[in-house]
C-alpha cells in the first residue's frame, strides 16, 4: 500500500473571480483558520496565482495548490479539506444553476 493519495477531481475549468475566492475563503468556518488571516491570505493569493489568464481554474488544480501548501506545512490538512469542500460545493452548485 502506497503513501500517495489517489484523490482525483474534475479537470474542467471554471471561472472563479478574485472576489469569489476572497469571499469564500474569508467566510469558511474552519476552526484552524479562525484568527489566522495570514493563512487565509496565503490560500487566496495562491489560488489567484494558479488561475489561468482568463480567470479559470479546475477543481483538480485547486486541490493540487492546497496540497502543495499543506506539504510545505503552510496550512493544515484540515484547512485544505475544508477549503476544498467549500469550493467544490460552490462550483458544483453554481454549475447546476447554470444548467437549469
Amino acid at each position: 500500500m502506497g503513501f500517495f493519495s489517489s484523490v482525483s477531481y474534475p479537470t474542467d475549468e471554471h471561472p472563479l473571480t478574485e472576489n469569489e475566492i476572497k469571499k469564500l475563503i474569508t467566510y469558511i468556518h474552519v476552526p484552524t483558520l479562525n484568527g489566522h488571516e495570514d493563512r487565509e491570505k496565503l490560500i487566496q493569493e495562491s489560488l489567484l496565482h494558479a488561475r489561468h489568464g482568463n480567470g479559470t481554474i479546475s477543481q483538480q488544480k485547486i486541490f493540487t495548490v492546497l496540497t502543495q501548501l499543506k506539504d510545505q506545512n503552510r496550512i493544515t490538512v484540515y484547512d485544505r479539506d475544508a477549503v476544498m469542500k467549500t469550493l467544490v460545493e460552490y462550483l458544483n452548485n453554481r454549475n447546476a444553476e447554470t444548467r437549469l
